[in-house]
């Protein structure tokens, strides 16, 4: 059993390698290649917002595999990560599991991919300029991934904590874009919009979303927070990853057509104007862990990287 800490599975993948493993992933999910149990997951009776997963699932020709995962909001105060995961990787053929990998830098990272998937299949081609509500973790590798799929020539950011924001051009600098700290009206006018956020209340208003936007929300992902208000809902063709996230507090009482991404990757025609308005929420699934993890795991094995546990 080979185990691998965060320093391992940073040094293994890139963000380019980690799109294409999401997205085989999801195809093999439409295909009927999968086993996808729920999500189970719940809050702990305790002063603050303590939320637990438990993400299992099963692909064909990557394996078994499942992730523990929290997110503590009051963690950032301690200069701690607000989101902390481990991924256990089984064998499937024998049952043996395989390995034990940090899952915390991964889940970035595969949540900034699968964001990337959502805009190459929902926005425009022609699509330039990116604005990014909140700019946490989340908010890196989101921008990280739409540089794999679109021609970004501006980046336009806004977060309520405007140091977190300077923080955020100074480490994206490497990218090679101007990254602009602007007011919220401002990111509005952009392309693409990531809400990367753990608001509970909307961030994002319909009635400044210009035709032709697409949005992604992969903040929210409880009952109880929203970053996005009804008349966005309704105003937007409607993309998800999971069920899961129908009862996020974005989609909750929503009745009409959503489509599930797979399908969208297997196929399925979503945006057929230059003016629809795309939505894709996300709250994570384990068909992206069980990706990255089996990719991870095959490239440490090459590369003789991590500790093999007896």
């Amino acid at each position: 059993m080979l185990f691998l800490s965060r320093e391992d599975v940073a040094f293994l993948v890139s963000m380019e390698e980690t799109i294409e493993a999401v997205e085989e992933a999801f195809l093999k999910h439409a295909s009927g290649k999968t086993r996808y149990p729920p999500k189970t997951q719940f809050t702990l009776p305790t002063e603050g917002w303590r939320w637990w997963g438990f993400m299992p699932v099963y692909v064909e020709g990557m394996g078994i595999a499942c992730k523990i995962v929290c997110d503590y909001p009051e963690n950032r105060k301690q200069g701690r990560p607000t989101i902390i995961a481990t991924i256990v990787l089984c064998d499937s053929e024998t049952g043996e599991v395989k390995a034990i990998m940090d899952g915390t830098y991964l889940t970035a990272l595969r949540t900034g991919a699968l964001g990337a998937i959502g805009a190459r299949y929902l926005s425009r081609e022609d699509a330039k300029t990116v604005g990014i509500i909140g700019c946490g973790v989340q908010a890196r590798t989101q921008l990280q991934g739409l540089t794999k799929v679109r021609e970004i020539e501006e980046v336009r950011v806004y977060d309520v904590n405007g140091e977190a924001a300077n923080r955020f051009i100074l480490d994206m600098r490497g990218l090679g874009l101007p990254i602009k700290s602007v007011d919220v009206k401002k990111v509005m006018e952009s392309d693409i919009i990531v809400a990367a956020t753990v608001s509970k209340k909307p961030v994002i208003f319909g009635k400044d979303v210009k035709p032709g936007t697409h949005v992604t929300s992969i903040g929210a992902h409880t009952p109880d927070a929203r970053e996005v208000d009804n008349a966005l809902i309704y105003k937007a063709k409607i993309v998800i990853d999971s069920p899961d996230a129908k009862s996020s507090g974005d989609l909750e009482g929503y009745e009409g057509e959503i489509t599930e991404i797979k399908d969208v990757i297997a196929g399925k025609n979503i945006r057929t104007s230059p003016e629809d308005v795309t939505f894709f929420k996300s709250v994570g699934t384990a068909l992206q862990d069980v990706a990255i993890a089996s990719l991870v795991y095959e490239k440490a094995k090459k590369a003789g990287i991590g500790k093999e546990l007896h």
